[in-house]
């Protein structure tokens, strides 16, 4: 879906394509950061005490503070990338619509083309936000802190 927003973009969209797509690996990369710090902050403070528990602290911090100026401007860019899709695939559809012959226009063909006009459009151009963004946090800053803390623990 990323490749078919990216063809139907114009080159101002597909550059903010390309940078949400950065924004939401470095969100992503930040989110795995603090899971491992806060992996390693338990350890420190249930093996070594609360004292050298302390220090990993800042990190924590300084990892959510990564995280959320990584995230906020995703989620701005994502929803105004969204909007101009959008319009630019109501454009396309309209423009593809009116070249078809006006017996081609039955009430099931008329109902499907609303469809995809209402929902399909919306689903497909906040498909960075709400698809790829969640799975991205979920699957890959799981799948790294994972791999690190198997790593260390080996």
């Amino acid at each position: 879906m990323i490749l078919t927003l990216y063809a139907l973009g114009t080159d101002a969209n597909r550059r903010r394509l390309v940078f949400v797509l950065g924004l939401i690996m470095l969100s992503s990369l930040a989110l795995a950061v603090g899971l491992i710090l806060v992996a390693v902050f338990l350890d420190a403070l249930f093996i070594r005490g609360p004292g050298a528990a302390a220090t990993w602290l800042p990190w924590i911090f300084l990892s959510v503070i990564g995280y959320a100026v990584a995230d906020w401007p995703t989620e701005i860019i994502a929803q105004d990338l969204g909007h101009d899709y959008v319009l630019r695939i109501h454009k396309l559809i309209a423009e593809r619509t009116v070249m078809l012959p006006l017996v081609y226009f039955d009430e099931d063909r008329s109902g499907q083309i609303g469809v995809t006009a209402t929902s399909g459009v919306l689903f497909a151009a906040n498909a960075l936000a709400m698809m790829l963004r969640p799975m991205l946090h979920g699957a890959a800053s799981a799948g790294l802190a994972s791999v690190f803390l198997i790593v260390i623990d080996w």
